[in-house]
């Protein structure tokens, strides 16, 4: 199946079928349970029985546990040599201290797991596939790959899937790529990579408008999401500088409390002392020197601190993270959700010549006139479809209008098309009948003949000089970090208002642009300041487009403000450097990454190590 998977986007619909050895009537009874054998269940989770178990063991692996264990078993048997010295009872208090330890340190990271076990719920419950013919709901756990999945507006994906059918379809995709902005979908063939093509629902992400069906690709871990889960899962964790630290100074204490155990010891045996007393005396010497009080201690401490970042909404899997923190001089974080609220904004309105319309009439004419080209549905939470009209129609609340009318005056509604990037509709708006179209520049400006200027007035026909002007205000809104859609539109005559979206998009008169971005979180500048002032580097990496990943690296201050593109490394050209080039791009000061997978992510973490060794080796830094 995976060979089939790596491909599966470049075949046209009515191929996916025969490629995934499924059929449009779905997989019958005896097809599934033979999948399901072969692949597993539809799962994140790695098996393992003994995974706690385990995790109990380790607790009592780390030096000083052994050492208070070992020095417990030479109490007991200096008590069994020579009763009543009480040497039992302090036996059972070093074997104790390292128990409750062992128990404390197995009880953080038991919560740490079931916190990350949350992963569990970007994944739906039931979903709705067609197996022999018949439309049925199932545990998503059942999926194999040829099912058929019918998706509609606000589901979970549950698989990855390739579309062969769908109706005005678009993905949330940020929580698996980070992009925030959702992704237009449709059936037709795509030449581009698996998680970035057009025709491919990945699990994890939702679906956020329109209905369509799909076959399932991949399951469980052989997902894009369940590969990030399998990282979370199996990724092996180095010992902290205090685990290493302590480690080191447990082996000194004990090679001293060892030699002067067994200096003390043979000194007993050459005086003619009872071979019984030196021994007991050996171990009473052996085990004074054990710090039995500094591995409580350090639990304490560190599990203070661990509350404390709790508090701060701060996740400590291991206890000796916290103090790992204290050693932090990179940084690795993510854009979407982090950096930024990941939600879409409107912050800038303008005319086609880059005025701000402070008049709040004529605000709310362009918003009006934006919503027209909107499909907007009530919800139980408010109203649902596209962000982008969402945030149309919320901006359009705080100008005073309202959105109800202008949905009721929409008469038709011609959706969003990926090739096309834009979406129409037609209302009935003041003055009659109008046709508007709201989209990216470059699709709107061929439909262009006139532009209409802030102050009232006719349109003024479009020469060269005014068509240069509003191409620099849309390269100042784009180089500002802002997604830019234009709102261009023309009246109608009652002949034309039952006409094809084709037929109407002529001689449009340009009305404004909207400025959207997803904004950076208010704190973030303030932190990556102290970050800097404290000598710790701040290094984003996301899934999201080169250039709005620059922009919001310029206003969380991870760059300097007027950083260019070459400060950007994509996820194409990270995958053609080795490690050591890698390291040397980061030494040169790259502080931005875009359009990565998760593995290119830990291979940046893996470069960053390298370099770490080399700057300790050197002793810069």
């Amino acid at each position: 199946m995976s060979d089939v998977a790596r491909q599966i986007q470049q075949l046209p619909p009515e191929e996916v079928f025969a490629a995934l050895g499924s059929r449009r009537e779905g997989l019958t009874a005896a097809e599934v349970e033979e999948r399901r054998l072969e692949v597993g269940r539809n799962s994140v989770e790695i098996a393992d029985p003994w995974k706690w178990l385990r995790q109990l063991a380790r607790q009592f692996t780390n030096f000083l546990a052994l050492l208070l264990l070992f020095s417990a078993v030479i109490c007991f048997v200096a008590d069994h040599l020579q009763p009543g010295e009480n040497m039992n009872v302090l036996g059972w208090a070093l074997a104790g201290v390292a128990l409750l330890n062992a128990g404390f340190s197995f009880l953080q990271e038991y919560r740490a797991e079931q916190a990350m076990a949350a992963l569990k719920k970007f994944l739906p419950q039931q979903v709705l596939v067609t197996r022999a013919g018949t439309p049925q709901r199932i545990p998503s756990e059942e999926l194999v790959p040829g099912d058929l999945l019918t998706l509609a507006e606000g589901d979970r994906i549950p698989a990855d899937a390739r579309i062969v059918q769908g109706t005005d379809l678009t993905a949330n995709n940020a929580p698996l790529t980070g992009e925030a902005k959702p992704r237009a979908l449709r059936a037709a063939a795509s030449e581009c990579r698996l998680v970035e093509s057009e025709n491919v629902v990945l699990a994890g992400c939702s679906v956020l408008r329109g209905s369509g069906e799909a076959v399932v690709i991949a399951t469980g871990l052989r997902t894009e999401f369940g590969k990030l889960a399998h990282l979370s899962q199996a990724i092996r964790r180095t010992p902290s500088p205090l685990e290493r630290e302590t480690t080191h100074m447990v082996r000194v204490l004990t090679i001293i409390a060892v030699t002067m155990g067994v200096s003390f010891f043979l000194y007993g045996v050459f005086s003619g002392r009872s071979l019984w007393i030196n021994l007991v005396f050996m171990m009473g010497i052996i085990v004074a020197n054990v710090p039995e009080g500094l591995l409580p201690t350090f639990t304490l401490s560190l599990a203070m601190g661990s509350m404390r970042m709790a508090k701060k909404n701060v996740l400590v899997k291991g206890l000796s993270a916290v103090e790992a923190l204290g050693a932090v001089h990179v940084i690795c974080t993510d854009k979407t959700g982090t950096l930024t609220r990941n939600e879409l904004r409107l912050t800038r309105l303008t005319g086609p010549t880059g005025q701000l319309l402070d008049d709040p009439a004529r605000e709310r004419a362009l918003l009006e006139w934006a919503l027209y080209a909107s499909q907007l549905r009530p919800g139980v939470r408010g109203l649902s479809g596209d962000p982008l009209d969402v945030a149309i129609a919320a901006r359009l609340g705080e100008a005073g209008g309202d959105q109800a009318v202008c949905s009721a005056a929409v008469q038709r509604h011609f959706s969003f098309d990926v090739e096309q990037r834009r979406a129409a509709g037609i209302a009935l708006g003041e003055a009659g009948p109008v046709f508007v179209v709201k989209g990216a520049w470059e699709v709107v400006q061929p439909l262009l003949s006139a532009l209409q200027p802030v102050a009232d007035g006719p349109p003024l026909p479009i020469d060269a000089a005014l068509l240069a002007e509003v191409e620099e205000t849309v390269h100042r809104l784009a180089a500002g970090g802002l997604r830019v859609i234009a709102v261009a539109g023309r009246g109608l005559s009652a002949e034309e208002i039952q006409g094809e979206q084709d037929a109407l998009e002529h001689d449009l008169v340009l009305i404004g642009f909207l400025g959207i971005e997803d904004p950076v979180r208010p704190e973030v500048p303030a932190a990556v300041a102290t970050c800097g002032r404290a000598g710790i580097a701040v290094i984003m990496i996301t899934g999201d487009h080169p250039d709005t990943a620059l922009a919001v690296a310029r206003n969380s201050g991870i760059v300097p403000a007027g950083s260019e593109a070459a400060a950007v490394l994509t996820g194409s050209q990270l995958e053609a450097l080795t490690e050591a080039e890698l390291a040397s791009r980061l030494e040169a000061g790259i502080r931005v990454f875009a359009r990565t997978t998760p593995e290119q992510k830990m291979k940046i973490v893996a470069a960053l190590k390298t370099l770490d060794k080399v700057v300790a080796m050197t002793g810069d830094g």
